[in-house]
């Protein structure tokens, strides 16, 4: 539960109330997440004005985890990996949890969120893939990786982008001959 102020025609009042719809708590609790824990805030939470609105040509559900880079995060919606291993500096950054099965998803506009503010998009790619997919190459390598604890990746390379207000497109992460697993976005 969080505390959110609402004006009536009365007077203004706080009231508590979940930030979550039902079916994202059914999510939550296959996740293993509580409404009070600090990854609990999702694309609901209208509190962060960086980023909203995320959708996938997949149509799978990637919530908006608010300030939630963590040790012990989970990593995507549909595996139990959590993050090992992440630079300090992004330590508490926004991120999109993705699903893992879209790991074969091609195509240059696979993923799209709006950014309310100028951001800086990161991107964890899997080191395993054979190679980079041709959207990536507008972002700069960091030289930073972050870990999971799956223990047969061999960890996520990171690469950024700044981006101005509007509309962020994301490519597939699919490129032949062997993807890895699926990127995370990272946002600051």
């Amino acid at each position: 539960m969080v505390d959110v102020p609402f004006t009536s025609t009365a007077t203004p009042k706080t009231r508590r109330r979940p930030i979550y719809s039902a079916s994202v708590a059914l999510c939550h609790a296959w996740l293993g997440l509580t409404a009070c824990g600090a990854t609990a805030a999702i694309a609901l939470n209208t509190k962060d004005p960086a980023i909203h609105t995320v959708r996938t040509t997949s149509e799978r559900y990637y919530p908006i985890v608010h300030h939630g880079l963590t040790l012990g995060a989970a990593q995507y919606v549909d595996r139990p990996y959590r993050f090992g291993s992440i630079p300090p500096t992004l330590v508490g950054a926004t991120f999109i949890r993705t699903a893992n099965d879209d790991k074969a998803e091609t195509g240059p506009h696979f993923l799209e969120l709006q950014a309310r503010q100028p951001i800086t998009v990161y991107i964890a790619y899997d080191n395993r893939a054979s190679r980079l997919p041709d959207w990536l190459s507008s972002f700069t390598a960091t030289g930073e990786q972050v870990l999971s604890d799956d223990l047969s990746a061999k960890g996520f390379s990171l690469y950024r982008r700044d981006f101005p207000v509007g509309p962020v497109v994301l490519g597939g992460n699919g490129v032949p001959p062997r993807p890895g697993s699926m990127y995370t976005v990272i946002v600051t």
